[in-house]
């Protein structure tokens, strides 16, 4: 099974949408409330320490836990605002498939789709550029 057939589906459930959401997200979500407890509890202007490191300069390169908590909240909404402007960006799409009760998926997903391009034929120029894919 080729790479991009197993990433689609991957893809084709909600709860490993959810997985991969997380996976995304969790990581600077997870700093930024570690940071947000740091400066809570009133260490804010204190140096960045995530953990025990031996050489100075790793020590978070001068950066309080305020720092690094804007830097994680300005980073998180940016993933935000990308997966947002992704979904307005297809939502033309969406409401076609919608409206004509179409059996087709949007966005990303829909490049995964075999076409004729994946049977070995070896004729990429022949494709047709029709909605569905091949014959």
């Amino acid at each position: 099974m080729p790479l991009l057939s197993r990433m689609n589906e991957w893809h084709k459930s909600t709860w490993e949408f959810i997985v991969s959401l997380i996976a995304l997200l969790g990581p600077p979500l997870g700093m930024a409330f570690y940071c947000a407890y740091q400066v809570s509890i009133g260490s804010g202007h204190e140096q960045f320490r995530l953990g025990f490191v031996d050489v100075p300069k790793y020590l978070g390169a001068g950066a309080s836990y305020l720092d690094v908590l804007i830097l994680d909240v300005f980073v998180v909404l940016a993933l935000l605002a990308g997966l947002g402007y992704r979904y307005y960006y297809f939502r033309h799409e969406r409401d076609f498939i919608k409206k004509y009760n179409i059996d087709a998926e949007t966005g990303v997903k829909s490049l995964f789709k075999s076409s004729s391009r994946t049977k070995g034929n070896g004729n990429y120029d022949s494709d047709g550029g029709d909605f569905g894919g091949g014959d």
